[in-house]
């Protein structure tokens, strides 16, 4: 690739073609991720560069804090790490976040060939058809110490790989081979993602303006939860409890500028591919209430509502009003 934005465009044009609704590439700073892209109830929140490495722990943890909030999962896209070049056919986590190659995306959305080992610390692991291993060693009468002895590990190991443990890439070759059967399962990638508990402590420590204080402390007076986020084209989660559903796209405008109707038609974007609402909160007396699809609000409507069904109704009026350009 020759640099990373004609990555980001591959990834898009790719997700587009097998069937997801893709959002604007974020090109507003700062930016935790780079798109989103949903087909059917899987919600993809990506990060798109050339050495997996220069994710920060910082990223890592908001893209888990959008994820948790959002119903999505976190998906680092990458060609290299500082260990050489990523092998195709292999997942891998880093921080948190399931790691594909482009290729091995690829393959999975377009032949439906996901891939087959997970790295791990001592190597590269993959997952067998633990209930068939056991049905064909049964079937034949093959003890556990026998089929151990056959393959060259542990009586306890294959007991393990029968109750789902992991296998080495060459022990499960040595398996198969012997057996004459197939046994790897393949990986679902998106399932190496497990939201981490504090990710709602993870993301509060940004340092917000007094302006966003006020908004904050308004949207929590009617009954929300606020998230605040670090490196997003958003300033804040507004949600209920832990429904995923009622998460708010809250952008927090201080001042508008000249960038202010791109981050808007940006945060339309998103809030569309997330089915999630979306608004921004400006503080200046503002005519508009509908910029690039996104609700405009002033602090003095959030000082009328009264409950957040009463903020649902607000932002869906004005997202039926024709958009300023």
């Amino acid at each position: 690739m020759d640099s990373r934005a004609e990555l980001i465009d591959q990834v898009r044009v790719l997700l587009a073609q097998t069937g997801f609704a893709v959002s604007e590439r974020c090109e507003v700073r700062p930016i935790s991720f780079d798109v989103v892209a949903r087909r059917d109830n899987r919600l993809l929140i990506l990060k798109i560069l050339g050495n997996v490495d220069a994710l920060t722990d910082r990223v890592a943890q908001e893209l888990r804090t959008l994820a948790k909030f959002l119903g999505g999962t976190p998906l680092l896209l990458g060609e290299r790490s500082g260990g050489g070049p990523l092998e195709e056919g292999v997942a891998y986590v880093h921080r948190g976040i399931p790691v594909l190659t482009v290729a091995t995306l690829k393959e999975l959305l377009v032949e439906n060939n996901p891939p087959v080992a997970e790295a791990a610390p001592g190597g590269l692991n993959v997952r067998l058809d633990g209930r068939r291993l056991r049905q064909i060693r049964e079937e034949r009468a093959l003890s556990l110490g026998a089929l151990a002895e056959a393959v060259g590990v542990s009586r306890r190991a294959i007991q393990m790989y029968e109750e789902g443990m992991r296998a080495t890439v060459q022990a499960a070759l040595r398996l198969e081979a012997f057996l004459g059967e197939p046994l790897v399962a393949p990986i679902d990638p998106f399932d190496l993602f497990r939201p981490a508990r504090d990710a709602e402590e993870s993301s509060a420590a940004k340092r917000t303006s007094t302006f966003e204080e006020q908004v904050f402390r308004m949207l929590q007076s009617v009954g929300f939860d606020v998230v605040p986020t670090v490196q997003s084209p958003f300033d804040a989660l507004a949600h209920r409890g832990e429904q995923a559903r009622t998460a708010i796209l809250t952008g927090v405008h201080p001042e508008t500028d000249a960038s202010t109707p791109r981050r808007a038609r940006l945060l339309s974007s998103i809030a569309s591919v997330t089915e999630r609402d979306g608004m921004m909160v400006v503080r200046q007396e503002v005519r508009v209430t509908n910029l690039q699809g996104t609700p405009v609000l002033q602090p003095k409507d959030l000082d009328r509502i009264r409950d957040p069904a009463e903020l649902k109704t607000l932002i869906d009026e004005r997202k039926k009003r024709p958009p300023v350009e």
